[in-house]
């Protein structure tokens, strides 16, 4: 039997939608390649999760930096705090290519704080962690280490096709890594551009990046893109959805050591607010804003400072797909101070506040806090700090006109009880240190009267600087 010959005029429409398939998956495979603004505009907020609800049936956080091997650039601990009046159940599971290697469960009594090394769960040179908990309001962070220094901040708690970052560096002695963790059950494929202080960079090695379900990947950005003094950049995920966090690793160079780490913002905002700055002797600072949108724009930088000492609006323009810093040169040394900036007709950027803290300061080290673009009346944090020894504070910020009465709680014997009570004026910030008898074990909770922002600053024996984990209606 002859086999049967398709009529002709059949051919030309399937042929054309052959080819328009294969068409589409050559433009999918070169998307993200080139220059191109790709901004996301994400709702309020974009910078860090937000705390469950007191009636959440479960919560899921993702904790992406972090290792748990001999010898790793981050030896991570997750910190599960429950704020609430009843205990939770938190199973910790650990991933890594391509299936969880160690998975346990917990219990979280009220008003308490679960602290979990990874490397007591497992060895794993790319760890990525899923803290899942039953009931309540909880919050996850978690501490990397790296030698004598340490760094403590939230944990993601949901996965984004799109993950920013303003302050990144590859200069001398500076190791920078962004981790990639896909929690789910299909790979991901991801693009990351940069803005460089001498244009944007897209290289091959950063396109088309392979995240494979549930397992994580680390890029070492300083080899990547070396020698950049500053650097900013967008997570873009074509396919899938992952968690981003930027580790910098200073080795001493230049008189800079230390470790921060910072969880990346789901998107771009007009505002921003960043309420630790510090201005000791020897602490220097700079303010990076990047630009990843399709037109330049100006951006309004005010500093409140604790002196109640006034200095005038400083304006900064920053070009289309561009990268600028601005050293806050200007800040008298002593005390400190919160920074707010605005861009006008809402054109989106992203903040970072990258201090140093070096001789003649009493501490050495470096932060790279990502602003925060939420206020609330409840602010919770997993702990207060890194260790028992060396001062912290949680500091307020109000933004509105009228003044706000903040308290500071801390959990002990089952429930969260007031350690101290501040007022704080319009457009200005107040510190709450923490006493000596609150330690790395507590919980806190930071309320007021009012929206504020409220952020963590931990001096010693180490730095660490993050916004607070937002209560939202």
């Amino acid at each position: 039997m002859s086999a049967r010959r398709a009529p002709t005029g059949g051919r030309t429409p399937a042929l054309l939608g052959v080819l328009a398939v294969v068409a589409a998956l050559v433009a999918a495979s070169h998307a993200g390649h080139g220059f191109a603004p790709s901004v996301r505009v994400a709702t309020a907020p974009v910078a860090g999760p937000t705390l469950p609800p007191v009636a959440a049936i479960s919560s899921s956080w993702f904790c992406a930096e972090g290792t748990a091997v001999a010898g790793g650039r981050a030896d991570e601990t997750v910190i599960v705090a429950n704020l609430g009046g009843r205990s939770v159940t938190a199973t910790i599971a650990v991933t890594s290519g391509d299936r969880p290697v160690a998975s346990q469960r917990f219990s979280v009594a009220a008003a308490a704080q679960l602290r979990v090394d990874v490397a007591s769960l497992t060895s794993a040179a790319e760890p990525g962690v899923v803290v899942e908990v039953l009931g309540g309001p909880v919050v996850v962070e978690h501490e990397v280490r790296h030698g004598a220094r340490a760094a403590v901040g939230p944990c993601a708690r949901q996965a984004s096709s799109d993950w920013y970052f303003a302050a990144g560096a590859t200069g001398p002695g500076t190791e920078d890594w962004l981790a990639l963790f896909n929690p789910f059950g299909d790979d991901a494929i991801v693009d990351v551009t940069f803005l460089t202080a001498s244009g944007v960079q897209a290289p091959g090695q950063t396109q088309a990046i392979d995240v494979p379900r549930r397992s994580r990947v680390s890029l070492p950005l300083h080899q990547l893109v070396p020698d950049q003094s500053s650097l900013a950049l967008h997570v873009h995920a074509r396919t899938g959805r992952v968690a981003a966090e930027q580790s910098l690793i200073f080795d001493g160079t230049n008189g800079v050591t230390g470790i921060a780490t910072t969880l990346g913002a789901t998107g771009t905002s007009a505002t921003w607010r960043v309420p630790t700055g510090d201005a000791e002797t020897g602490t220097t600072a700079t303010l990076v804003l990047a630009n990843f949108g399709p037109a330049g724009t100006r951006v309004d930088v005010h500093l409140a400072l604790d002196s109640r000492a006034t200095l005038p609006t400083m304006h900064v323009a920053v070009p289309s797909m561009s990268v600028e810093t601005l050293p806050l040169s200007a800040i008298p040394t002593g005390g400190g101070y919160a920074v707010t900036l605005s861009t006008p007709r809402a054109r989106p950027v992203v903040a970072q506040l990258l201090e140093v803290w070096a001789p003649p300061a009493p501490i050495v080290g470096v932060t790279a806090t990502l602003g925060s673009t939420a206020t609330a009346a409840r602010w919770a944090f997993a702990t207060g700090r890194v260790t028992a020894a060396g001062d912290a504070q949680l500091v307020a910020f109000n933004p509105s006109r009228r003044t706000r009465t903040v308290r500071v709680l801390a959990g002990a014997a089952g429930g969260l009880g007031r350690i101290a009570t501040a007022t704080v004026a319009p457009g200005q910030r107040v510190v709450v240190p923490l006493a000596a008898g609150v330690g790395p074990n507590q919980v806190l909770v930071l309320s007021a009267d009012g929206p504020v922002a409220a952020g963590r600053l931990v001096l010693g024996p180490s730095p660490s600087a993050s916004s607070g984990v937002p209560a939202l209606p």
